[in-house]
């Protein structure tokens, strides 16, 4: 009775303090919700208005399958923003508020998973409770998840590690049953987290795929040692790790494999670094990661990470090779300790496994701390451990380890989230912390810009530039900088119109980055400089080799001329170009467009040519698989185009035949942009 008594108040002690770590990191994080929205934001929730508010099935399927951050598109962290709005524009503060929601169902979901990985380990329920408790604890208000968490598109990472856990509790709850002879119920648990819950974690982001490697470790580092499965249920066991274990491990594997070719030979895919060199790189990010979160330290980090040093050989810096000897000698650290110390064993390759693919040669990035938010989750369990057993540390002791351990992780938490918050603040804080950086300047002479000081943004661009020559951000903020003072000097203009036609097709973010630039000179924000500029940038780019195999930028750059040429009048011209755009890439998206963008200029009987005479694109291919052909499967299903087409024919027809019975002196060509079809 006493012994039940006891158990039951170490529990309810456990719990009391679980509760306390949830009301505090709340707290700690509450300052960060002042903060904006941050870089792929921007583009991510646009899509909650791109067709107006989602507010019927056919919209919120469209907009589900609109993603475009992962092959997937993501659609379960898609359906999550519309907990917070379901348009755009938006204010920032209730996205922010529900990350900081789900980080905390994060929390008390990996104190469960922890709770029953110690019970599996034969960890007394008691001591479980506050090993789970404390390692999830520290996990939990760790300051390195503060750009997780108020990063409002991380909640991609944040609900994939929600559905992860959720997975690991199915399994290790199944697992139990098993090994209690509770056959059926067992594997129904294990094979429904793998499946259901395995299928939401992929679909809120693709790194949910490492499930069944997350488990292989649990099973080799811990289970397979301290928990085994009895001998008479060992055959079903190997029939159901070979289905849904190792086979999805493979693909994994076979997946990293078809990126083998570009590492052999060499292909940066518009990165400055080879796949051989960012794994080499990651060597010594992954060290770094590891040490940050090993001893956090205050103010540290941000979004700006493009200033890494990248390794061009094992000794080229020589912290290369120390790092990948230090993660050589931590597999071997961890295949030495399973036996005796499993929590350490799993706490190390739980965290390698989890940098399998965005830490390896795929061409992402180089860095960022959002990729440590799953992996890390086992990491502190050992210390944990080590602070509710250890034999001669007192009651007195381990009450002042936990609340000094807890406190100032919540203080350097509250620290940064009290950054996030100030806009300003932070933007000079990330420039100082990393002034080798572009992105981090470029992104504090944004803000001066905002606040009119155009002076200090051209000085520091200037300093950008000078280190970065070739910085197509950095070139294209300093133009609007002196745009703002006066006319861009001549270099710059020079830089630019080179740009257009070179770097133009270079990459996807860039392409992105000079169709802003090209948009806003046509538009006049830098005078009859600017307009003269548009005009040598967009034939530079159409007469350059470097655009020829690239039909998407060269659609860009025809349909760019025909709205500049349109605005002064000239429709036959701008209906030539856009002619020559749908030529270079066909699209429903350019005919709506560019059909509406005539009608706007009172030309409906150009709008119907384009309609009837410009080519459509080809079906989807069978082959081209993704959340793109998905999506062109459904707006094929729906009729979405024809109807869409359908209905501005309509709406032309209905004011070419009220401008025939009531002629009137055609307005200037308006501005406005019409409402943009589905992309």
């Amino acid at each position: 009775m006493r012994h039940r008594l006891n158990l039951h108040t170490q529990t309810l002690g456990a719990s009391v303090l679980l509760v306390i770590v949830i009301v505090v990191a709340v707290a700690v994080y509450w300052p960060g919700i002042r903060g904006p929205f941050l870089f792929d934001d921007f583009s991510n929730l646009a899509l909650l208005g791109e067709h107006g508010p989602i507010d019927n099935l056919h919209h919120l399927i469209r907009y589900l399958l609109s993603g475009f951050s992962g092959p997937l598109g993501r659609p379960v962290s898609m359906a999550a923003f519309l907990l917070d709005d379901n348009t755009w524009p938006s204010i920032p503060a209730p996205f922010k508020y529900t990350n900081i929601l789900i980080h905390a169902l994060n929390g008390v979901l990996l104190c469960a998973v922890l709770w029953q990985f110690c019970r599996a380990l034969n960890v007394a329920a008691s001591r479980a409770a506050w090993v789970a408790v404390i390692g999830a604890g520290i996990w939990f208000l760790h300051p390195f998840w503060v750009s997780t968490t108020l990063y409002v598109v991380q909640r991609m990472t944040l609900l994939a590690a929600t559905f992860v856990f959720l997975a690991l509790m199915c399994y290790l709850h199944g697992r139990h049953l098993l090994i209690r002879g509770r056959v059926a119920r067992g594997y129904a648990y294990m094979t429904f987290g793998l499946v259901g819950c395995g299928a939401l974690a992929i679909l809120s982001k693709e790194n949910g795929a490492l499930l069944p490697v997350f488990i292989l470790v649990l099973e080799r580092y811990a289970l397979a040692v301290h928990a085994p499965i009895p001998e008479e249920r060992q055959h079903g066991w190997r029939v159901w790790r070979v289905l849904f274990l190792y086979l999805p491990s493979l693909l994994i594997l076979g997946y990293l494999a078809t990126f083998l070719p570009a590492l052999v030979a060499g292909n940066a895919e518009g990165r400055n670094f080879t796949p051989g060199q960012r794994l080499l790189t990651e060597g010594r990010i992954v060290v770094q990661y590891l040490t940050m979160l090993l001893v956090p330290r205050p103010h540290y980090g941000g979004l700006f990470h493009d200033d890494i040093l990248i390794s061009r050989g094992f000794f080229s810096p020589p912290s290369t090779m120390l790092s990948w000897l230090v993660i050589a000698g931590l597999i071997v650290g961890a295949e030495r300790s399973r036996n005796r110390q499993p929590m350490l064993a799993v706490a190390i390759m739980f965290f390698l496994a989890g940098h399998v693919v965005e830490s390896t040669w795929i061409q992402l990035q180089l860095y960022f701390e959002h990729r440590n938010y799953l992996p890390a989750s086992f990491l502190f369990l050992p210390l944990a451990g080590w602070i509710v057993q250890t034999p001669r540390m007192s009651s007195r002791v381990r009450i002042v380890a936990v609340c000094s351990i807890l406190g100032l992780l919540s203080g350097e938490t509250l620290a940064r989230a009290n950054l996030w918050g100030t806009t300003f603040v932070a933007a000079v804080s990330w420039d100082r912390a990393h002034p080798d950086s572009p992105l981090a300047t470029e992104y504090l002479a944004q803000l001066w810009m905002k606040t009119g000081n155009a002076a200090e943004a051209e000085r520091l661009l200037q300093h950008v530039l000078k280190r970065h020559p070739h910085d197509i951000l950095g070139q294209i903020d300093l133009l609007g900088a002196q745009c703002a003072q006066g006319v861009p000097s001549n270099g710059l203009q020079a830089e630019l119109v080179s740009d257009v036609g070179s770097q133009g097709a270079a990459d996807n973010v860039t392409r992105y980055q000079l169709h802003e630039l090209l948009t806003g000179l046509r538009s006049g924000t830098c005078g009859s400089a600017g307009v003269h500029l548009f005009e040598r940038a967009v034939s530079s780019g159409l007469a350059s080799p470097a655009t020829a195999t690239i039909p998407d930028w060269r659609r860009e750059l025809y349909e760019q001329r025909g709205l500049y040429v349109l605005s002064k009048g000239n429709a036959m011209q701008a209906f030539d170009d856009f002619r020559r755009a749908l030529a270079e890439a066909p699209s429903y998206q350019g005919i709506l467009t560019d059909a509406a963008f005539l009608a706007s200029a009172h030309q409906p009987a150009l709008a119907l040519q384009v309609i009837d005479e410009f080519p459509r694109p080809s079906s989807p291919e069978a082959g081209k698989w993704g959340v793109g052909y998905l999506r062109a499967m459904w707006l094929a299903h729906i009729d979405y185009y024809p109807r869409q087409i359908e209905r501005l024919r309509k709406i032309i027809e209905g004011d070419l035949q009220a401008a025939d019975k009531h002629p009137a002196t055609p307005r200037a060509v308006s501005q406005r942009k019409p409402p943009a079809a589905h992309k």
